[in-house]
């Protein structure tokens, strides 16, 4: 374990006691669970910060570390004990916090959960929208939406390693996604209720579609890929490729069916497109206010785009 952290140094010395707690809020970044986010972080307009800290976002707070300059040498275990008292006369940092924290559990298993949003998740989300458009037709190919389609999901069941491709390429990752997305959201302390600011908002919306996500993905499956609804769809899209257009038509055709397949390609755009903006900022990929806030707007077009694309071909199936 490195040292504690000296009452004086680079960080410390010189600053006032507004200043070390601003620090001390800095300090905890990522280091501790969403309770103690709660406690030791500032409650600034995430929206007036040049960076803002999204690991304080993603649990929905605003911190302040881009008002300090600060480096933190490695994300080892910190005995908050250790900090000047000054720190804890601010309320950041509080007495009982006395025992080392490891995070690299937390920060694994989080890194590895934005991941599978994108890879292979978001890419599998997309091709899913491809294959559903074709349901669209061709009129430069002479062929209707339902040959498209039906051709469409043959290919895909012919595939070589199909099932190997389903476990480990969908469905674990999809598994790890939703259930360690459920543990974030039980752990998350949504604030947009008593602090209105917009990043609080985007927070508690992820949060909200992820659970709608969980019931909606879990009945496409069963519903779809496996015909396991009873009152429902009792074929499966998949072992029956010939009909899979009219499989998909004949439930669309119902409108309750219809109105929660919109309800759940809204909540599926949404949390792809914001959880991709996310992703750039946490990865490093998005650096700067003015670049964040360039691919925050590319995201959430992509989302809108998206929406648009998934109730099209949704539509397209009962035309």
């Amino acid at each position: 374990m490195p040292p504690p952290i000296k009452k004086q140094g680079p960080i410390t010395a010189g600053k006032t006691t507004g200043e070390l707690g601003e620090i001390a809020s800095v300090a905890s970044v990522g280091l501790i669970d969403s309770e103690r986010q709660e406690r030791s972080h500032s409650r600034a307009n995430p929206d007036d910060l040049d960076a803002g800290c999204i690991l304080c976002y993603e649990l929905g707070f605003a911190c302040s570390r881009d008002r300090v300059e600060m480096r933190i040498e490695a994300l080892d275990p910190i005995r908050y004990d250790a900090l000047p008292s000054a720190l804890e006369q601010t309320g950041s940092i509080r007495s009982h916090f006395q025992m080392p924290i490891n995070i690299s559990r937390h920060f694994v298993l989080r890194k590895l959960h934005q991941l599978t949003g994108v890879l292979p998740l978001g890419v599998f989300l997309l091709e899913h929208f491809y294959t559903n458009s074709k349901a669209l037709g061709s009129e430069a190919a002479h062929k209707s939406g339902q040959q498209l389609f039906n051709e469409s999901v043959t290919e895909l069941q012919a595939m070589p390693y199909i099932l190997f491709i389903e476990i480990f390429g969908i469905f674990l990752p999809l598994i790890y996604h939703a259930v360690y997305g459920m543990v974030i959201t039980y752990q998350g302390k949504p604030n947009a209720g008593s602090y209105d600011y917009g990043r609080n908002w985007l927070y508690l919306i992820q949060r909200v579609t992820g659970v709608i996500l969980f019931v909606f993905i879990t009945f496409h499956v069963l519903n779809f890929r496996f015909g396991l609804i009873p009152g429902l769809n009792a074929r499966s899209v998949a072992e029956h490729p010939n009909e899979a257009f009219q499989i998909v038509r004949r439930e669309f055709q119902n409108s309750i069916i219809l109105f929660l397949y919109f309800i759940g390609i809204a909540s599926t755009t949404f949390h792809f497109a914001n959880g991709l903006w996310l992703f750039l900022i946490d990865w490093g990929i998005a650096v700067g206010r003015r670049t964040q806030q360039l691919l925050g707007y590319v995201c959430g077009a992509l989302g809108v785009a998206l929406t648009a694309v998934g109730v099209n071909a949704a539509l397209a199936f009962i035309r």
